[in-house]
């Protein structure tokens, strides 16, 4: 029987090992196979983690969005309640020295909020609100007598607002105005007297706002709140 040389038997038997039985089965991946394998295993997990954070920075995004479309929103019905509260009395500079006749300027953070009275006369006839934006809202006393018996106030979209005299007397016990957002804002003088002290406004979400008669004279100065 002729043998072959160690390398033929050496290129016949490579990638097989015996196993205790006598039989032949694959060899095990070298080290170098494995090592170059790692790169592989590594770079999947790399890509798992990076759409994990992915799906977490979506997930973020997405709570802040919905955080800044409620802060929004919030300010926006706060803002219309500022607009409401202005637009039912008078609460800034009076036009000429008279607040009565000529009406009012209110300054807030879009502008300006100009009332100007109806036929010179606010207290019997009502008002009108011009509101940055420009547009308006009409004030009507009810039965001719703000002071007594309130007013109602009728904005652009159709929406209204309606004020009433705390024991039917407004300048000495406030008065409640239901606003067109919903909720009702409660008016009280300071000291039993509001054209000279002022008074003090709480709106529907707890809030308040407080105005003060310039010189002790709403009527003739105008007020400060804030």
């Amino acid at each position: 029987m002729v043998v072959g040389s160690s390398s033929a038997c050496d290129a016949l038997f490579a990638g097989t090992s015996t196993s205790p039985d006598g039989t032949a089965s694959a060899a095990q991946p070298s080290a170098a196979e494995q090592d170059q394998a790692l790169p592989d295993e590594f770079g999947a997990l790399d890509r798992e983690i990076e759409g994990e954070e992915e799906a977490r920075h979506r997930e973020r995004e997405e709570l802040e969005r919905r955080e800044q479309a409620r802060t929004l929103a919030l300010e926006a019905a706060r803002q219309s309640q500022r607009h409401a509260v202005a637009a039912v009395f008078a609460a800034g500079r009076c036009e000429f020295g008279d607040c009565v006749a000529n009406g009012w300027t209110a300054r807030v953070e879009e502008g300006e909020i100009r009332t100007r009275c109806s036929f010179g006369k606010c207290l019997e006839n009502g008002w009108e609100t011009t509101f940055p934006d420009g547009t308006r809202a009409t004030t009507r006393c009810s039965f001719g007598k703000c002071l007594e018996n309130g007013w109602e106030t009728n904005f652009p979209d159709g929406s209204r607002a309606t004020t009433r005299c705390s024991f039917g007397k407004c300048a000495s016990d406030g008065w409640e105005t239901s606003l067109p957002a919903g909720g009702s804002s409660n008016t009280r003088c300071k000291f039993g007297k509001c054209f000279e002290n002022g008074w003090d406004t709480r709106l529907p979400d707890g809030s308040a706002v407080s105005c003060s008669c310039s010189f002790g004279d709403c009527l003739g100065n105008g007020a400060e709140c804030g």
